[in-house]
Protein backbone atom coordinates (compact mmCIF):
# COMPACT_ATOMS: atom_id res chain seq x y z
CA UNK A 1 0.00 0.00 0.00
CA UNK A 2 1.27 3.44 -0.84
CA UNK A 3 1.06 6.09 2.16
CA UNK A 4 1.66 9.83 1.93
CA UNK A 5 4.04 11.06 4.15
CA UNK A 6 3.28 14.31 6.57
CA UNK A 7 6.46 14.77 7.32
CA UNK A 8 7.83 18.74 5.83
CA UNK A 9 11.23 17.04 4.71
CA UNK A 10 9.50 14.33 2.42
CA UNK A 11 7.06 16.71 1.15
CA UNK A 12 9.97 18.95 0.54
CA UNK A 13 12.53 16.08 -1.22
CA UNK A 14 9.43 15.17 -3.25
CA UNK A 15 8.49 18.36 -4.67
CA UNK A 16 12.03 19.69 -5.35
CA UNK A 17 12.82 16.36 -6.86
CA UNK A 18 10.31 16.01 -9.30
CA UNK A 19 10.40 19.46 -10.44
CA UNK A 20 14.65 19.08 -10.30
CA UNK A 21 13.97 16.08 -12.55
CA UNK A 22 11.07 17.81 -14.82
CA UNK A 23 13.59 20.93 -15.02
CA UNK A 24 16.39 18.51 -15.94
CA UNK A 25 14.49 17.18 -18.94
CA UNK A 26 13.03 20.35 -20.52
CA UNK A 27 16.77 21.51 -20.47
CA UNK A 28 18.14 18.43 -22.13
CA UNK A 29 15.18 18.74 -24.80
CA UNK A 30 15.86 22.29 -25.36
CA UNK A 31 19.24 21.46 -26.47
CA UNK A 32 20.54 24.38 -24.93
CA UNK A 33 23.86 25.22 -26.11
CA UNK A 34 26.40 27.20 -23.59
CA UNK A 35 24.64 30.61 -23.25
CA UNK A 36 21.02 29.58 -24.45
CA UNK A 37 18.36 29.86 -21.86
CA UNK A 38 16.30 26.41 -20.46
CA UNK A 39 12.35 27.64 -20.54
CA UNK A 40 10.43 26.73 -17.33
CA UNK A 41 6.65 25.45 -18.11
CA UNK A 42 4.61 28.19 -17.93
CA UNK A 43 3.78 29.08 -14.41
CA UNK A 44 2.31 32.35 -12.38
CA UNK A 45 4.53 35.22 -11.26
CA UNK A 46 7.81 35.34 -9.38
CA UNK A 47 6.07 34.92 -5.74
CA UNK A 48 8.99 36.51 -4.09
CA UNK A 49 8.63 39.99 -5.21
CA UNK A 50 8.77 42.60 -3.21
CA UNK A 51 11.25 44.72 -1.19
CA UNK A 52 13.06 43.64 1.81
CA UNK A 53 15.66 44.88 4.19
CA UNK A 54 18.32 42.34 4.98
CA UNK A 55 20.05 41.09 7.99
CA UNK A 56 23.04 43.13 6.78
CA UNK A 57 21.40 46.19 7.15
CA UNK A 58 21.07 46.52 3.45
CA UNK A 59 17.92 46.70 1.13
CA UNK A 60 16.84 44.62 -1.80
CA UNK A 61 14.32 44.96 -4.20
CA UNK A 62 12.77 41.98 -6.47
CA UNK A 63 10.78 42.55 -9.63
CA UNK A 64 9.52 39.85 -12.52
CA UNK A 65 12.45 41.01 -14.69
CA UNK A 66 15.17 42.02 -11.99
CA UNK A 67 17.00 41.63 -8.57
CA UNK A 68 18.58 44.66 -7.16
CA UNK A 69 20.66 44.01 -3.72
CA UNK A 70 22.20 47.63 -3.73
CA UNK A 71 25.07 46.38 -4.94
CA UNK A 72 24.28 45.21 -8.11
CA UNK A 73 21.36 44.63 -10.30
CA UNK A 74 20.49 40.73 -11.90
CA UNK A 75 18.47 40.64 -15.13
CA UNK A 76 16.20 37.89 -14.42
CA UNK A 77 16.50 34.80 -17.23
CA UNK A 78 14.47 32.53 -15.64
CA UNK A 79 13.11 31.21 -12.65
CA UNK A 80 10.98 28.63 -10.68
CA UNK A 81 8.90 28.85 -8.38
CA UNK A 82 8.42 25.14 -8.22
CA UNK A 83 11.79 24.27 -7.27
CA UNK A 84 12.31 27.76 -5.59
CA UNK A 85 15.23 29.65 -7.36
CA UNK A 86 16.19 31.98 -10.71
CA UNK A 87 18.97 32.44 -12.80
CA UNK A 88 19.82 35.79 -13.74
CA UNK A 89 22.64 37.59 -15.71
CA UNK A 90 24.79 40.41 -13.37
CA UNK A 91 24.02 43.37 -15.13
CA UNK A 92 27.21 45.02 -17.66
CA UNK A 93 27.83 47.72 -15.01
CA UNK A 94 28.16 45.75 -11.76
CA UNK A 95 31.21 46.05 -9.69
CA UNK A 96 31.45 42.49 -9.29
CA UNK A 97 31.63 39.94 -12.20
CA UNK A 98 29.88 42.08 -14.83
CA UNK A 99 27.98 39.99 -17.14
CA UNK A 100 28.32 36.81 -15.43
CA UNK A 101 25.75 34.80 -13.92
CA UNK A 102 24.13 34.16 -10.65
CA UNK A 103 21.89 31.72 -9.08
CA UNK A 104 19.72 32.82 -6.17
CA UNK A 105 17.93 30.25 -4.35
CA UNK A 106 15.24 31.04 -1.73
CA UNK A 107 13.53 28.79 1.20
CA UNK A 108 11.54 29.71 4.27
CA UNK A 109 12.57 28.50 7.34
CA UNK A 110 10.82 29.12 10.87
CA UNK A 111 8.39 31.82 9.16
CA UNK A 112 11.64 33.86 7.86
CA UNK A 113 12.39 33.71 4.02
CA UNK A 114 16.42 33.47 2.91
CA UNK A 115 18.14 32.99 -0.42
CA UNK A 116 21.90 32.03 -0.85
CA UNK A 117 23.04 33.84 -3.95
CA UNK A 118 25.44 30.63 -5.52
CA UNK A 119 27.14 31.01 -8.11
CA UNK A 120 27.52 34.56 -8.69
CA UNK A 121 30.20 34.20 -11.21
CA UNK A 122 28.88 31.13 -13.32
CA UNK A 123 30.48 31.65 -16.80
CA UNK A 124 27.11 31.21 -18.66
CA UNK A 125 23.75 30.26 -18.01
CA UNK A 126 23.99 26.36 -18.37
CA UNK A 127 26.47 27.22 -15.51
CA UNK A 128 24.17 28.82 -13.20
CA UNK A 129 20.98 26.84 -14.20
CA UNK A 130 22.65 23.36 -13.37
CA UNK A 131 24.52 24.63 -10.23
CA UNK A 132 24.24 22.25 -6.72
CA UNK A 133 21.70 23.92 -5.08
CA UNK A 134 22.69 25.29 -1.64
CA UNK A 135 21.45 23.36 1.73
CA UNK A 136 18.61 24.89 3.35
CA UNK A 137 18.87 22.83 6.10
CA UNK A 138 19.85 25.60 8.39
CA UNK A 139 19.45 28.81 6.67
CA UNK A 140 20.11 31.07 9.26
CA UNK A 141 23.87 29.72 10.41
CA UNK A 142 25.37 27.89 7.18
CA UNK A 143 24.59 26.20 3.70
CA UNK A 144 25.09 28.76 1.18
CA UNK A 145 28.48 29.50 -0.99
CA UNK A 146 29.60 26.55 -2.19
CA UNK A 147 31.84 24.22 -2.44
CA UNK A 148 31.80 24.40 1.50
CA UNK A 149 28.51 25.94 2.39
CA UNK A 150 30.12 27.77 5.34
CA UNK A 151 28.40 30.87 4.86
CA UNK A 152 24.56 31.39 6.64
CA UNK A 153 21.54 32.62 3.54
CA UNK A 154 20.79 36.47 3.86
CA UNK A 155 17.43 36.60 5.63
CA UNK A 156 14.89 39.37 3.98
CA UNK A 157 11.92 40.74 5.96
CA UNK A 158 9.62 42.38 3.59
CA UNK A 159 9.74 46.13 4.17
Amino acid sequence: MFAISTRTEDRRFLRHGIAALAFAAIFMLAGCAEDDEATFPAQGPLEIIGNYSDNFGGTQQVTQTEWNDGFGIFHINSYSNASDFLVAQNDANNSFNPNKYSRFTWTTFLTSLYYCQSPFDAENFAVAFTATAPDATDPANAGCGLPDNNFSWTRLTPQ
